[in-house]
Parts: C-alpha cells; sequence; structure tokens
C-alpha cells in the first residue's frame, strides 16, 4: 500500500496556493472594474496583463491538484470534489476545497460585471458611431415632417472628413 502523507500534505499546499491565486485574481477584477469605471486605460491594461498571469497559475496549479488527487485515490472528475473529500476521511480538504470554490464563484461574479461594464461602454461607442455616420441603430430616421424613414433618406454624417 502506498503511503499517501506527502501527496496528502501537497495537496492541502496546493489548495491553499489556489485559494490565494485566486484571491489575487479577485482583487486583479475589482480593479479592473475600477478602471473600466474611469475609463483609464492603462490601468485596464495593466489589468488584463495581471489577469492572463493569474489564470495561468490557477490552471498551473489545478494539473497539479489533479495529479496530486490522483495519487491519493480520488477521482479529479468527480461531480461532488466536497463530498468525495469527505467520504474519504478528508475534512481539512475538503473545507479547503469549499474555500476555493466560494472564492473562484466571486471572480465569476466579479467578471461577468466587468463583461456587462465592457458591453454597455461598447453599445454606447456603437451609437454615438452610428450618429456620426447619419444612422440610426434601428436603421429609422425621422424626416422633418416627423415621419419615420429609413437611412436611405439621410442627409449624410453628421460631420465629413
Amino acid at each position: 500500500m502506498m503511503d499517501t502523507r506527502r501527496p496528502l500534505e501537497e495537496l492541502d499546499e496546493v489548495l491553499e496556493q489556489e485559494a490565494q491565486a485566486a484571491t489575487q485574481l479577485l482583487t486583479i477584477l475589482r480593479r479592473e472594474r475600477k478602471a473600466l469605471g474611469s475609463r483609464d486605460l492603462e490601468a485596464i491594461g495593466e489589468s488584463a496583463r495581471d489577469k492572463e498571469k493569474a489564470i495561468t497559475e490557477l490552471e498551473r496549479l489545478a494539473t497539479r491538484q489533479n495529479e496530486l488527487l490522483g495519487l491519493v485515490g480520488i477521482d479529479p472528475g468527480a461531480r461532488d470534489l466536497r463530498g468525495a473529500l469527505r467520504s474519504a476521511g478528508l475534512e481539512g480538504l475538503a473545507e479547503r476545497w469549499q474555500v476555493l470554490l466560494d472564492v473562484l464563484a466571486q471572480c465569476r461574479q466579479q467578471n461577468l460585471i466587468n463583461g456587462g461594464v465592457i458591453e454597455m461602454s461598447r453599445r454606447f461607442a456603437q451609437q454615438v458611431l452610428e450618429g456620426l455616420r447619419g444612422a440610426s441603430p434601428d436603421g429609422r430616421l425621422y424626416g422633418p415632417d416627423g415621419d419615420a424613414r429609413g437611412d436611405s433618406g439621410s442627409r449624410g454624417p453628421l460631420a465629413t472628413v
């Protein structure tokens, strides 16, 4: 029978490192949200680079976690990994896993918020561009008589270069 003490100790360390990396990612996502709100392009770019590094680290740790789970006889693809850890008598690891899941859920929520801010900004910019081109978002403009008409009746963009 294989001694699983060392892989279990390392798994505990990896789960702790994953929780730390996820917490760092959450901090980056919150910083990104502030940068998006203030339209600070330099800070947005820095956040993007930091996010990429944090995600790469999380992926590396997850790969090692899966290897260690296999070594201690737990299916890394288990649908309920927390339950599998508990069933194996590894309550401490199950709790660490739950902490990691909680932080990752916060990351997911913050990322959705950031994506919403980006989408709203994109839509606003698109509307401004369409207005400058003399188009309306639904393809209809109103003439001097107040009747709706297609873009073909417009006189052109607000400005020409």
